[in-house]
């Protein structure tokens, strides 16, 4: 059985809590919560959140300055700790987003069974206050397109599932400023490690309005209604 990391980064955001719970709440047992704290919240508050969420499957690290800032937010973490956990498979859930029940159980599973070296989930999308307002059918489509670019692929950070050696390879990605290191990220696996597979389903949770360039509910509402003209007969991605 499979062991899973899950990395999060974080400033102690409000909305950590639900990503929290949707962790504790997996059909998937065989994991681990590393809560990485950047400086900026202040050690007291660090202290009084480690209060209310560890325990001996979730640990908090903080580090005295700033991880994150500009066009970075966090991602320093994610590019570092895959070589610090010692888990068989690497997963990144952002401090505002969370997962399905049942999201590390349908990874793990497809990944032993097809010895694949990474897989990934397609994604639900919610507003800012956690409300569903639909799946993503036109983005996060791992190897079939982006709706409105032909030649590119995404599977956003929270989507992937990566064997640690093959993260560790890859993390570094995650130290690029701006737009799309999850792109860089499939690019990278999808060109060196071809062992890889969808598990068809929507199981991560994707909050809208992260950052001022996050991307918008019209853009999904448009997209989404392209790939359905596209596509009359279903979705070959979803199963």
């Amino acid at each position: 059985m499979l062991s899973v990391g899950i990395i999060t980064a974080t400033t102690g955001n409000k909305l950590l809590v639900d990503a929290v719970m949707s962790v504790d709440r997996q059909t998937y047992d065989n994991w681990h919560h590393y809560l990485f704290y950047d400086g900026v919240i202040g050690y007291e508050e660090f202290n009084r959140q480690r209060g209310e969420y560890q325990s001996w499957k979730r640990g908090l690290a903080y580090w005295p300055s700033r991880i994150g800032g500009p066009q970075l937010q966090g991602r320093r973490i994610y590019a570092a700790a895959p070589s610090l956990i010692n888990e068989d498979v690497v997963i990144i859930l952002n401090e505002d987003d969370w997962f399905a029940e049942n999201h590390l159980e349908t990874l793990i599973a497809l990944m032993e069974e097809k010895s694949l070296d990474w897989a990934y989930s397609l994604r639900k999308i919610y507003d800012r206050e956690g409300n569903y307002l639909f799946d993503d059918n036109c983005e996060s489509l791992g190897r079939h397109p982006v709706w409105c670019a032909e030649n590119q692929h995404l599977v956003e950070t929270c989507s992937y599932a990566v064997r640690t050696p093959v993260m560790t390879n890859v993390a570094n990605v995650y130290n690029h400023r701006g737009f799309g290191p999850d792109r860089l990220q499939y690019d990278y696996l999808a060109r060196n490690y071809p062992k890889f597979a969808g598990t068809g389903k929507h199981t991560m949770c994707f909050r809208l309005g992260g950052n001022e360039g996050s991307v918008t509910r019209e853009f999904f509402a448009t997209g989404n209604a392209a790939m359905k003209q596209r596509y009359p007969d279903g979705f070959p991605w979803v199963t």
